[in-house]
């Protein structure tokens, strides 16, 4: 594997999904060229995100949340957990209460599930 860039900083499961897709983690015939631990990761991440928006509609989101101010690491958790409920948003968002109103942490809930729909059950 060639490394194109260095330390971009840290990216979701979702672009670490579509990073195994293009290893060939997914594919029977390539099972020899991937490592075991990706076929691991991507079997694993395949399956809590079987539905990966493209890149663009994970920039889509990300843009979207721009308003909220709110910092990469907590982006991140939010787009791995895909929060349905207030008291997730709670958990990920420091100082939820005093940096966000009631009001935009619903619109943030909104926005998940716009654009991050959870996994059919």
């Amino acid at each position: 594997m060639k490394i194109l860039e260095q330390n971009l900083g840290p990216i979701t499961n979702i672009e670490v999904l579509k990073v195994l897709e293009r290893r060939g983690a997914n594919r029977e015939w390539s099972r020899k060229k991937t490592l075991p631990s990706e076929r691991k990761a991507y079997s694993y991440l395949a399956h809590h995100h079987p539905e990966a928006p493209s890149r663009e509609q994970l920039q889509a989101f990300f843009d979207e949340l721009k308003p909220f101010n709110l910092k990469r690491g907590e982006i991140l958790q939010i787009a791995n957990s895909r929060p349905a409920a207030l008291v997730e948003i709670h958990l990920i968002v420091e100082n939820c209460e005093q940096r966000l109103s009631t009001e935009q942490q619903e619109d943030l809930l909104a926005k998940v599930q716009k654009h991050l729909p959870q996994k059919a059950s």
